[in-house]
C-alpha cells in the first residue's frame, strides 16, 4: 500500500472521530532533548522523498512529533531540488522569502553581497526561530544539506519545552513577562513586527525568538530578566544538541518549539544549503504537532 493511500485511509478514520481535517494536533507528547540525544534516534532515511514508503511516514510523523525535528536522508542522490519539494505533501505550501526562488527555496551559501543576512555568510548565527519579522511565521522550516563545511559550520537545535521549563523553575516572574505582547522588535528590510516571546493558543505553547542586530527588547523589567536569563541558558553545552548536516540530509524543525542556529566556519569554505519553509497545509500536515504544553 502507498503512503498516500495508507494514510488517507488513517484520515478518514480520523475524521470521523473528529470531525475537524484541519486542526493539528497539540504538543503534550513533546519530549525535551539535549546535547546527549543521539542522532539515530532522529534519523530517518529512504531512498527517494518523491515516493515515501508508509513505514517511513509513520516514522517521520512520530519522530517530529516526539522531538520537535528530524534528519531526513536520502539515498538518492540526484533530483534534489525535487526531493525537497516533495515535502510539502507532509509539510504545506512554501513560505516564500525576499530572498527565495519562485518555488520558495533559499540557497544558503556565502554570498560577498549579503546585505547582513547572517545565513549568507560564514559567521555564527545565533539561536532563532525563523520568521520573527513576519505577523505569521512559517510552521516548519526545512533545510537541505548539499555540501556541508569541511570543518565548522555546525547545526545546533535547542529544546523550547526545556527552556521554558528551566525559566518556570528558575524565575517564574520573568518567564511571565515573554507573555507580554510587546517583548521583542525585529526589523528588517522595511519589515518590523512586535511580538511576544512567547504565547498560547488554547493550552499550547508557542515561541518565537530572535537576538541580534535586528532586535529590540522592552525595557520592562522583566522582560530584560528573561532575556538575560535566555543568553545564560544558550551558553550551557548541556542544553544543545549540536551536529554537522551531511550532503543529502534534510533537517526538518517545528519553527515554534525549536531553536535553531549554526556555528561558524571558514570564509573559504565552499558549504552550501537550500532553506524551505512551509505554512503546515499540507495533505497530511493534520498529524503533524506544533508548540508545546507547559507539562
Amino acid at each position: 500500500m502507498t503512503a498516500e493511500a495508507y494514510l488517507t485511509r488513517r484520515d478518514a478514520v480520523v475524521s470521523a472521530t473528529h470531525g475537524n481535517r484541519n486542526v493539528h494536533s497539540t504538543g503534550d507528547g513533546r519530549t525535551t532533548f539535549f546535547s546527549d540525544l543521539s542522532l539515530e534516534e532522529v534519523t530517518v532515511r529512504l531512498h527517494d522523498c518523491r515516493a515515501i514508503e508508509a513505514h517511513h511516514m509513520d516514522r517521520i510523523y512520530d519522530t517530529f512529533n516526539r522531538y520537535g525535528f528530524l534528519v531526513l536522508e536520502h539515498a538518492l542522490n540526484s533530483h534534489r531540488r525535487q526531493q525537497f519539494l516533495s515535502l510539502t505533501r507532509l509539510f504545506g505550501d512554501p513560505v516564500i522569502h525576499n530572498r527565495s526562488a519562485s518555488d520558495g527555496i533559499v540557497t544558503v551559501a556565502v554570498a560577498n553581497n549579503n546585505d547582513g543576512y547572517l545565513s549568507a555568510s560564514h559567521e555564527a548565527h545565533a539561536l532563532h526561530t525563523d520568521g520573527t519579522f513576519q505577523a505569521v511565521p512559517p510552521v516548519v522550516m526545512g533545510l537541505q544539506c548539499e555540501r556541508p563545511a569541511l570543518k565548522g559550520g555546525l547545526t545546533a537545535l535547542l529544546s523550547s519545552k526545556a527552556l521554558f521549563n528551566w525559566l518556570r523553575k528558575i524565575d517564574p516572574t520573568a518567564l511571565a513577562a515573554l507573555f507580554e505582547p510587546d517583548v521583542l522588535t525585529v526589523e528588517r528590510d522595511n519589515q518590523r513586527h512586535t511580538r511576544p516571546v512567547l504565547h498560547r493558543i488554547d493550552n499550547v505553547i508557542h515561541m518565537s525568538f530572535r537576538d541580534d542586530s535586528t532586535v529590540s527588547f522592552s525595557s520592562q523589567i522583566g522582560v530584560q530578566r528573561a532575556i538575560h536569563l535566555i543568553r545564560q541558558y544558550f551558553l550551557q553545552a548541556h542544553n544543545l544538541k549540536v551536529f554537522k548536516l551531511l550532503s543529502n540530509q534534510i533537517l526538518l524543525v517545528d519553527n515554534s518549539a525549536i531553536l535553531h542556529g549554526r556555528t561558524s566556519f571558514g570564509k573559504e569554505e565552499k558549504r552550501r544549503l537550500h532553506r524551505l519553509n512551509f505554512d503546515g497545509s499540507g495533505l497530511f500536515s493534520r498529524r503533524l504537532v506544533f508548540g508545546f504544553t507547559e507539562f
